[in-house]
């Protein structure tokens, strides 16, 4: 079990706290080799505004626990239970190949990839699913404009920063994040036998 943070203060000031206890900081700029490597084979280069996003973002803790009390994360069988928030940023550690098939062939993928773009005005590399309970993919292009869709929804939306991403999905969509006064951040090991099994 790892450790539980207490979540105080309004919806962004928790949002921050969870970047903060996921490993993100500010000036954050991890190596992008491997990141680089992944997209480079699939004949994509990373522009701008993604590989700076990732430069940031990659490598944070990728399953968030949230709940209203302590004891509720202490119940909690990790390996199990779905987390309240995915942070899920290509390509996946220890699976190089994970979904490459399906982003850059699959012709539902490209063509929300070709709405996103149609809504940027500029082509846009898909990054990751990033979101509470049903995530959303989102896509980055030579700006730091984080846009975002999901298959259930033809609107495709807009961001200025990740903690405004979230706060609209915790606030506008779920409504539910001044319920959640604890945290548990886990990273993903998807080296064992099942590749969504959880830390612990």
């Amino acid at each position: 079990m790892g450790t539980i943070i207490p979540l105080n203060g309004p919806v962004r000031e928790r949002i921050m706290t969870c970047l903060k206890a996921a490993g993100w900081y500010p000036g954050r700029a991890v190596d992008l080799t491997e990141v680089n490597a992944f997209y480079a084979s699939g004949g994509i280069h990373l522009p701008a505004g993604a590989e700076a996003f990732l430069r940031e973002y990659y490598g944070i803790a990728e399953s968030w626990y949230l709940k209203e009390t302590e004891e509720e994360l202490r119940r909690l069988k990790l390996a199990v239970c779905a987390p309240e928030v995915e942070f899920s940023l290509y390509p996946y550690r220890g699976l190089p190949d994970c979904n490459r098939e399906y982003w850059y062939h699959d012709p539902e993928a490209l063509e929300e990839q070709r709405r996103v773009e149609t809504e940027a005005g500029e082509p846009m590399v898909f990054v990751g699913c990033i979101g509470y309970y049903y995530s959303a993919n989102v896509y980055l292009g030579s700006t730091a404009k984080i846009y975002t869709a999901h298959d259930y929804d033809e609107i495709v939306h807009c961001y200025d920063s990740v903690p405004e991403m979230l706060e609209y999905d915790f606030i506008n969509a779920r409504g539910q994040m001044r319920a959640w006064n604890f945290a548990l951040m886990k990273m993903i090991d998807y080296e064992v036998n099942d590749p969504r099994n959880v830390i612990d």
